[in-house]
């Protein structure tokens, strides 16, 4: 049975506006899927507004959807469910610039080393 917060329309909008606003969010991105609080000032008329153009205004309606968690003015991303999705999409976006090649390289290192590949290494 798929997650209903990942196979949801609200979550295909949330990232249609990550997409739209890769220079603010992508370092945050990277820093949530590793596990870490990333400073965000929740506003909560974000949520229903048509177009989402700051990076807390794209926070502020993540949490309210349930994809972020919001805490002592920090946001992170709930369950491993989201962490997966979030992991997915730096792995697949090559609009995310450096972030995705980075983790793509990364992931061709980690299948070199596990070859004992040292020439690529």
């Amino acid at each position: 049975m798929a997650n209903y917060w990942t196979s949801s329309g609200t979550y295909d909008s949330i990232f249609t506006y990550i997409k739209g606003n890769i220079a603010d969010v992508r370092n945050d991105l990277v820093f949530m899927v590793s596990g870490e609080k990333v400073p965000a000032r929740i506003q909560q008329y974000a949520a229903t507004a048509n177009e989402l153009h700051t990076k807390d205004q794209i926070y502020s309606a993540m949490v309210v959807y349930g994809l972020l968690t919001y805490e002592d003015g920090k946001v992170f991303i709930p369950n491993k469910e989201l962490m997966e999705k979030f992991d997915e999409l730096l792995l697949s976006n090559q609009n995310l610039g450096y972030v995705y090649r980075l983790a793509k390289e990364s992931a061709r290192m980690l299948q070199a080393t596990l070859h004992g590949d040292t020439d690529t290494m």
